[in-house]
């Protein structure tokens, strides 16, 4: 992970998207709202390793993911973290540079993917039609 005023950053590719994590919680003011951000819980029993991902964590808090595209919880409260996504998580290293620039692509992709959906609604007879 790389530091950026005083918040260690890394890149990473999960649950089929990119993302970035930081060891922080995110400053409100700081946030863009065109990116969803969720909070990593560590475990009660290791607190250096992130165990799950959810939409906000108070209690046990290790860290932030910032995706792209809204995580589906699938009815849960909590998404459990494999050995794979841990590892990721963990181990990722990016710049200052390579982080700034994954932001922005973070970003350009969700524009993308709503002018998509945008034409994709145009041309099924959706609300862009009127």
């Amino acid at each position: 992970m790389t530091k950026k005023a005083n918040i260690f950053w890394s890149n990473i590719d999960i649950f089929g998207q990119k993302a970035c994590v930081c060891d922080s919680r995110i400053p409100i003011e700081t946030k863009k709202p065109e990116l969803f951000y969720y909070g990593i819980r560590h475990s009660d029993e290791d607190c250096g390793r992130p165990s799950t991902i959810e939409e906000r964590v108070i209690v046990n808090h290790w860290g932030t993911l910032v995706t792209t595209k809204e995580l589906d919880f699938r009815g849960l409260n909590y998404i459990a973290l494999n050995d794979k996504q841990i590892e990721s998580i963990m181990e990722s290293e990016a710049t200052q540079e390579e982080t700034d620039e994954y932001l922005s692509s973070l970003q350009e992709d969700r524009a993308i993917a709503a002018q998509e959906r945008a034409i994709h609604i145009g041309e099924h007879g959706g609300a862009l039609d009127e």
